[in-house]
C-alpha cells in the first residue's frame, strides 16, 4: 500500500505495483521494488553482514556526534553512512567470524584541522572522557578556541 501525501502529482511513500517510493534526505525517490531473496547468502555476504552488524552497533550511539564531525565531507550520503563506510574499510580486524574493531584506526570525524599532537585522554567517570593536546593555533585552520567536540551525551 502506498500513501500519496502531496496529491497525484507528488511523490509517494510505500509500494505501488512494481515500484517503491520513499523520501531520502528530503529527496523524493521512486525505484523498482527490490526482488525477493531466493538463495542462501554466500560466505562473502555473511562476512560483510557480520562486519556491518558489529560496526553499526559501535557507531549508532554516536550518530549525533558524527552528524557534526562528518558534515563537511558528505555528498549524497548521511554522515552516519560516511562514518560507517570509512571505518568498515579501515578499522575492522580480519578475523572472521570474530571481527574486532581496531580502535587506533577508528575515525569519528574528518575535516581540515591538523591532527592533535600527543592527545592524552583521561576519564574521571564512566560517562566522560577528557581530551587535551598541545595548543597549535595558527597552524592550518587551528585556533585557540578549538574543542575535541562540544559536550556530547551518547544515547544508549
Amino acid at each position: 500500500m502506498a500513501k500519496i501525501p502531496n496529491g497525484i502529482l507528488g511523490g509517494f511513500i510505500g509500494t505501488l505495483g512494481p515500484a517503491a517510493g520513499s523520501n531520502w534526505k528530503g529527496i523524493k525517490v521512486v525505484r523498482s521494488r527490490p526482488p525477493r531473496k531466493r538463495r542462501k547468502s554466500t560466505e562473502g555476504q555473511l562476512r560483510q553482514m557480520a562486519k556491518l552488524k558489529m560496526l553499526t552497533r559501535f557507531v549508532h550511539p554516536l550518530t549525533g556526534l558524527l552528524n557534526r564531525t562528518y558534515h563537511s565531507v558528505t555528498v549524497h550520503m548521511s554522515c552516519f553512512n560516511k562514518a560507517l563506510s570509512y571505518n568498515m574499510l579501515n578499522a575492522i580486524g580480519v578475523d572472521y567470524p570474530a571481527f574486532t574493531i581496531i580502535y587506533a584506526q577508528v575515525k569519528l570525524g574528518i575535516g581540515d584541522l591538523l591532527h592533535a599532537e600527543k592527545p592524552p585522554a583521561s576519564s574521571e567517570s564512566k560517562e566522560t572522557v577528557r581530551f587535551s593536546w598541545i595548543e597549535n593555533s595558527g597552524e592550518g585552520s587551528a585556533s585557540a578556541t578549538d574543542q575535541a567536540s562540544q559536550p556530547y551525551t551518547a544515547k544508549t
